[in-house]
């Protein structure tokens, strides 16, 4: 039966407050309070119609690490409660949280691993990012690990986990699903370790759609991991099964398609970075939301990043192929991002949602003083929308200004602007805003 959303939430929070109380000394919290005024000259993104409103949003922005011999946990993310203060849409509460967590029971040998994200996603993945065009999504995983050591230099995992998806409006993605997973690491050195991977899930959907079907899913793959001084890689290669039930609207059968994914990430030098992807496998978005969940490490950026791929809540499944890269560079004085990606996908049952697209992404800011910064970002997106004949650009430009008072109380100001533009005619739109907050740091 599907949980309800609010009971997954009340989980989140028992995890956490499970944390802060198993060692207070271990836990660190940091967050952010304030109070923004944002106005935009086209609230809906309307290609028609523009309104223009202003929007009161008060806001919060946290950051918890636990780390401890019984427990480690991150969680990470943001809430905002906002007024349209011309009632162009009625009062929001947008939410964006990613919790991971692991707790040992036994020592190197039994632990229960948590892990949660709630964002808000679009209920129509075509149209523009408006207020009337936002669902709450959830996704929630969770269940034991068992570890074996036969030997110094191998060990057995056993994992069962529970997952559980559920999205406000689109209900075809509302699911449970089981998965276990049996692994075997051998350690070649401190520094290099391969083993072997096999996956089993299955996969019930609540209400059987056009969009979705019941399936079973068997990941096989080797993977080698490599640690040094500066960075780590790892490679996993292998293949992937998929085996749908029959329903009223589809037949049974059975897919079979090639997993790849290599990932790495170095320290150029002491103060730069990059980060590199490439991956050919088969997903869909349960795994998108889990990935892109807020991380702690994003907290203490001194510049919001904007967000690229931007996905559909579906329940069908889609082989993807894609490849990424970032570049990152932070000093005392300056902080420097550039990313970009290409990813391709397939659906195998929702045709319509077949995509390419591509992405870049660069964000800088610069303290001029001990109390100012200034920053400036822009980010372009193409998508090719193949079975519709469809394409859209969509690009970003902002400028940001923050000034503290004193080290926890500062005011900030960020004027940007959005335009898309589509062979779809009733997509293109021009959107201008500028958002002044005032803010609290703990």
């Amino acid at each position: 039966m599907q949980a309800p959303v609010a009971t997954k939430h009340l989980m989140l929070a028992v995890f956490i407050a499970a944390a802060l109380n198993t060692s207070v000394h271990a836990a660190r919290l940091n967050y952010r309070l304030g109070l923004s005024a944002e106005h935009s000259d086209n609230i809906a993104r309307s290609s028609t119609t523009p309104v223009s409103d202003t929007v009161l949003a008060p806001w919060l922005g946290f950051a918890v690490t636990q780390d401890s011999e019984a427990l480690s946990l991150q969680a990470a993310g943001d809430l905002e409660y906002r007024r349209y203060l011309d009632a162009s849409f009625g009062p929001e509460l947008r939410a964006r949280a990613g919790l991971r967590g692991n707790w040992n029971i036994v020592p190197q040998r039994l632990s229960w691993a948590f892990e949660d994200v709630v964002s808000d996603q679009p209920i129509n993945s075509f149209a523009a990012d408006q207020p009337d065009n936002r669902q709450r999504a959830n996704v929630l995983v969770t269940g034991p690990t068992l570890a074996l050591r036969p030997s110094p230099r191998t060990r057995l995992l056993t994992e069962l986990r529970y997952v559980n998806t559920h999205a406000e409006r689109t209900t075809e993605f509302n699911s449970d699903r089981l998965n276990a997973a049996v692994r075997g690491l051998l350690n070649l050195s401190p520094r290099r370790v391969v083993s072997m991977n096999i996956e089993v899930g299955d996969i019930r959907f609540d209400t059987p759609s056009r969009q979705n079907g019941d399936y079973r899913r068997h990941d096989g793959f080797m993977r080698y991991n490599q640690r040094g001084s500066r960075g780590e890689w790892s490679m996993d290669a292998g293949a992937t099964r998929l085996r749908f039930d029959a329903t009223s609207s589809h037949a049974a059968g059975t897919e079979t398609s090639p997993l790849l994914r290599l990932r790495g990430s170095f320290e150029l030098t002491d103060i730069s970075r990059i980060e590199a992807s490439l991956q050919r496998q088969s997903s869909d978005a349960a795994q998108d939301l889990l990935d892109s969940a807020p991380k702690v490490e994003d907290y203490d950026l001194p510049i919001g990043l904007p967000d690229l791929r931007s996905g559909a809540v579906s329940a069908d499944v889609f082989e993807e192929s894609g490849i990424s890269l970032g570049l990152s560079r932070r000093s005392e004085s300056l902080y420097l991002r550039l990313d970009g990606y290409r990813r391709e996908q397939a659906y195998q049952r929702s045709g319509g949602l077949d995509q390419s697209s591509r992405g870049l992404r660069a964000a800088m800011t610069r303290q001029l003083r001990t109390n100012l910064s200034l920053g400036l970002f822009a980010t372009a997106e193409w998508r090719d929308f193949d079975t519709l004949g469809r394409d859209d650009r969509d690009t970003r430009l902002g400028l940001l200004g923050n000034w503290r008072w004193s080290r926890r109380l500062g005011v900030s100001a960020e004027l940007s602007r959005s335009v898309r533009r589509s062979t779809d005619p009733t997509q293109p739109y021009d959107d201008n805003r500028l958002v002044v907050s005032i803010s609290y740091v703990r």
